[in-house]
Parts: structure tokens; C-alpha cells; sequence
């Protein structure tokens, strides 16, 4: 294989090989990524340097990103919250290609749609990289040149991708579409509703979020409340209104990352949501009442009454010096496991039958521990061979002498052990009837334990 170093655009490097070699943190992967563009964009301003075969490598990327955020999304967020570096131009196409694909992921878009929508965000703004990086810096508002260059970048975008052979038509709508509206005030069709390609309107709602979440040279990052309660009442097409909705279930009212005080007077950090109760996150102390720092911080959550947040901190106004790493347990504060997960899980021993929603094939599978979010599912190595990760399936089982059919899931993740393969399972979407009785079955295992 040829390797090619920063000058000839790609660092040759297997994504399967330095994912495992980073697999305990997965934002060193979010940098290598950074890293890799960042070599893209000088073979792209050096135009003698040819960009081999680029579709395939975007597309390792993309699939890289979907392995980051099905491993730990939480922490990957909490960095991009927390990150105000100023290599804006190369951090916030990765960035906006990681929220877009845990949005699409809670949007049940197929996968390889994804694949398509995670590269258009990486490449949305290939041909605009110098005039982005200048903005970012500038006080005054865009000088005409740079409007016109605004305003050409996605056609120059998606001839720029042709040229380097990309020939996949919805990662190339993505591209040319992310900056039209809903209302028709968009560029540079001005499109209007359906003509919009969704994974277009997901694009354009994150750029959307995460430029208002950066700092530029003439305002501070603005909160991520704000930024949404004002993408909400702008934004009056219902799809926008779901994918609006989806931010916030996926992200919580307070996302990974954001700094806050607590009724205590506390500071501290966001590490993880709740789906149930998105106002209440798990928080880690990181400044005492006292104004001291705690040896190590502190978990606290905030459904407990005197844990409640009372305000959110703008970063600029946070004056403590945070390592995320530690934060989320990749340091040499341990973390406790049970701080990733947002529900509290059972052992379980029940016999159940998934149906995968495509192609109806049928598999037995044993659930050894659930929760209010999903399960953890046993299959003997024969039957695993056909269960797939990131499908949809609908799962049948016995609960308390009651059947429950048709319950739908989503295969995240598996582990071999013993001869068998454990399945990660998220639950989809269920409804109340069905998510109250599981609870109440919960709730009775939590008794007796």
C-alpha cells in the first residue's frame, strides 16, 4: 500500500487497526479524523497532488464515526461541548457529522443513509476552508468577496467531489442542499419543504447548533438551550420540528458537556442524560460549595432535590480547569459504569424471539439483564450468525405471564463469551402500555435484590 505523508493529503492508515489501538477513548479517534481532513484540505489547496480513491475514504471515515458513537456518545459529546479549539474549519465537519448521525440513528434512518448524510457533513465545506477559519476570526461582518464565496461554496463543494469521483447522489444533495430552508430563504436554490432532502435538513440544523455553540472573536459560545429554544421558533416545517425534537432527546436539556450550578452551589459538569427525565442529568462536582476542588469529582444526580440545577454556565465564565478525559473515566480517575448507562439493569433469564423487520427471519435469543432502555441479549453462535448490528427487530417474550409482541429494538453492539455472542439492545419507541408494565416488572426485581 502507498503511504502518503501530510503533504500528499492522506495518512495511510487502517481505521479497524487504529480504532482498536484507541478503543479506550474514543475522542483520540475524533482527533485522528481531525487530523485526516486536515491532510484532505492540503492536497485540495495543493492541486497537483491527486486525492486516490477519496469516495472510499470518506466513507472508512463515516463508518469510523459510527463506530465512535455507538461506543461512547456521551463523552464524545461532552468534549465537543467542551472543546473551543480555534482549528474551527477542520474540527466542525467532524463534529457536525457526529450529532448528525446520533440524531439519524434516534430518527430510525437506515444505515447506509446515514453513511451518506455522515459524509456529506464531513465534506460540506471542502471548497470554503481558508474563508471559514478567516471568519471565524473576524469581527466584522463578511466582506462581499467572502458573501460570494458563501454563497457558491456547496456548488464548488459538489464539483469538487465529482472531480475526486464521488457519485453517491444523496451524499451530494446533502452537500449542495445544507444551507436551503424550509421557507424557501435558503441557498442557492432556494428550495422549499419536500424539495429539501432530509439528511440536507439535518446537516443544516447542526451547522446551525454547533456554530452557535463555538465562540467567534466578536461574541462568546451562546448556551445550547438557547440555541434551541431559537432553532424552534424559527423553524415552523414539521420535519425540521422533529429533527429539532430528536437534538433535544438525543442530547438532553443539558448535553455531555455543559457546565452548571447546582442548588447546593456546586459547579459542575454534565456527564450523561436521562431519557425519562431529560432535565435531570448525572453531574460530576467539580468545585465545592467551599470554593475548594474535590480530590476527585464527584457524581452527583440531579433528580435528587438538593442536586438540582439552577443555572447554567457559559464556558467562558467556567474557571476551572477541566480534564474530560477524566471526567468520563479515561483517566486516572476510574469511573463507575453504571455512570455511562441511563437506566438501572436487572438480571434477567427470559426466553424471547427477535423478527428482523426486513427480512422477517426469526432467531431465538435468551435476555440475561434489561432495563428501561433495553437489553442484553444471549444467542448460542449458530443463531448469532444471523442477527445483525444497527437493525431494527421486533422482539416477542413472556414478562409476568404476560406476552408482549412486537416490541420494537435496535441491535447496538455484541460481545463474544463462552460460545455465544451478547447483543446490546436498545429499545424503540415503545409504548406506554408496554413501557409501564416493563418498569413495573423493574420495579419489583429492584425489591427483591
Amino acid at each position: 500500500m502507498d503511504n502518503y505523508t501530510d503533504s500528499g493529503s492522506f495518512v495511510r492508515e487502517n481505521v479497524v487497526n487504529e480504532y482498536s489501538r484507541k478503543k479506550e477513548n474514543p475522542y483520540d479517534l475524533v482527533l485522528f479524523l481531525q487530523r485526516k481532513l486536515s491532510n484532505w484540505y492540503k492536497t485540495i489547496s495543493a492541486s497537483t497532488v491527486e486525492l486516490r480513491n477519496f469516495p472510499k475514504r470518506v466513507i472508512e471515515s463515516a463508518k469510523t464515526i459510527q463506530k465512535i458513537c455507538m461506543e461512547d456518545y456521551s463523552f464524545v459529546v461532552g468534549c465537543i461541548h467542551m472543546s473551543q479549539e480555534v482549528n474551527y474549519s477542520v474540527k466542525h465537519p467532524i463534529q457536525t457529522a457526529i450529532i448528525c448521525e446520533i440524531i439519524a440513528k434516534e430518527l430510525l434512518i437506515e444505515s447506509d443513509k446515514r453513511l451518506s448524510l455522515i459524509c456529506g457533513a464531513i465534506t460540506m465545506n471542502m471548497a470554503m476552508k481558508e474563508t471559514q477559519d478567516v471568519l471565524y476570526k473576524q469581527i466584522n461582518q463578511p466582506y462581499d468577496d467572502q458573501k460570494e464565496i458563501i454563497y457558491n461554496h456547496p456548488a464548488l463543494c459538489i464539483n469538487l467531489l465529482k472531480q475526486y469521483g464521488v457519485e453517491d447522489s444523496l451524499w451530494l444533495d446533502t452537500v449542495y442542499q445544507h444551507h436551503e430552508n424550509a421557507n424557501g430563504y435558503g441557498y442557492p436554490q432556494r428550495l422549499k419543504g419536500r424539495r429539501i432532502v432530509d439528511t440536507a435538513r439535518i446537516v443544516n440544523i447542526v451547522d446551525h447548533y454547533l456554530v452557535g455553540i463555538s465562540a467567534r472573536a466578536y461574541r462568546p459560545a451562546l448556551l445550547p438551550q438557547h440555541i434551541i429554544r431559537k432553532l424552534y421558533a424559527e423553524r415552523k416545517d414539521p420535519i425540521d420540528k422533529r429533527i429539532i425534537f430528536s437534538l433535544v432527546k438525543t442530547l438532553g436539556i443539558y448535553p455531555p458537556g455543559t457546565y452548571v450550578k447546582l442548588k447546593n452551589n456546586e459547579l459542575g459538569v454534565v456527564i450523561s442524560n436521562c431519557e425519562l427525565e431529560a432535565d435531570k442529568p448525572i453531574v460530576y462536582t467539580v468545585l465545592r460549595s467551599n470554593g475548594k476542588l474535590p480530590s476527585s469529582p464527584i457524581k452527583r444526580d440531579t433528580a435528587i432535590s438538593e442536586y438540582t440545577v439552577v443555572e447554567v454556565i457559559p464556558p467562558d465564565n467556567f474557571k476551572v480547569g477541566i480534564n474530560p478525559y477524566l471526567l468520563w473515566g479515561y483517566g486516572a480517575f476510574k469511573q463507575n459504569k453504571y455512570c455511562r448507562r441511563k437506566f438501572k439493569r436487572v438480571k434477567t433469564k427470559i426466553a424471547a424471539t427477535i423478527i428482523e423487520k426486513k427480512s422477517h427471519l426469526k432467531s431465538e435469543v435468551v435476555l440475561i439483564n434489561m432495563s428501561e432502555g433495553g437489553c442484553l441479549i444471549r444467542a448460542e453462535r449458530g443463531v448469532a450468525n444471523g442477527i445483525n448490528i444497527d437493525s431494527l427487530y421486533y422482539m416477542d417474550m413472556t414478562l409476568m405471564n404476560k406476552v408482549l409482541k412486537n416490541i420494537q429494538c435496535r441491535i447496538r453492539h455484541y460481545k463474544e463469551l463462552d460460545g455465544a455472542v451478547l447483543f446490546g439492545t436498545s429499545f424503540v419507541q415503545l409504548e406506554a402500555g408496554v413501557r409501564e408494565f416493563i418498569k413495573m416488572f423493574l420495579d419489583r426485581a429492584y425489591t427483591t435484590i
